[in-house]
């Protein structure tokens, strides 16, 4: 006789309202309509120059949100150009981006336009 229940550890559909993200050993997940989960794996880190330089730039344009840097203007109209963007949808709720979301997109597609 075989054995067809899922290998402890294996993705598995669950129900319930929809979560996402890790809990204890577990991270949860949607596919499709269905809720998943799958066992929390470590992700590597190479630290490839590429990686170091992306990791770099959001930093960077993290920080400048952050400091006094920009104009209470400035901010105003990135905020308004914020509102104008819609979120990627996740676990069915989607919404504008904020103000700093939308900075550091920004910066971070001007310095990759510049670099490539």
């Amino acid at each position: 006789m075989m054995d067809n229940s899922k290998q402890k550890g294996d993705s598995m559909s669950l129900s319930g309202p929809p979560r996402s993200g890790k809990r204890g050993e577990w991270v949860y997940y949607m596919r499709g309509n269905k809720q998943c989960r799958r066992r929390y794996v470590r992700p590597r880190d190479p630290r490839t120059p590429a990686q170091l330089r992306v990791r770099q730039t959001f930093g960077a344009a993290s920080k400048t949100w952050s400091s006094p840097g920009l104009s209470p203007q400035e901010r105003q109209e990135v905020r308004a150009a914020a509102k104008k963007v819609q979120s990627r949808p996740r676990l069915r709720q989607s919404g504008h981006l904020f103000g700093q979301q939308y900075f550091v997109q920004q910066a971070c597609l001007k310095k990759g336009k510049a670099q490539g």
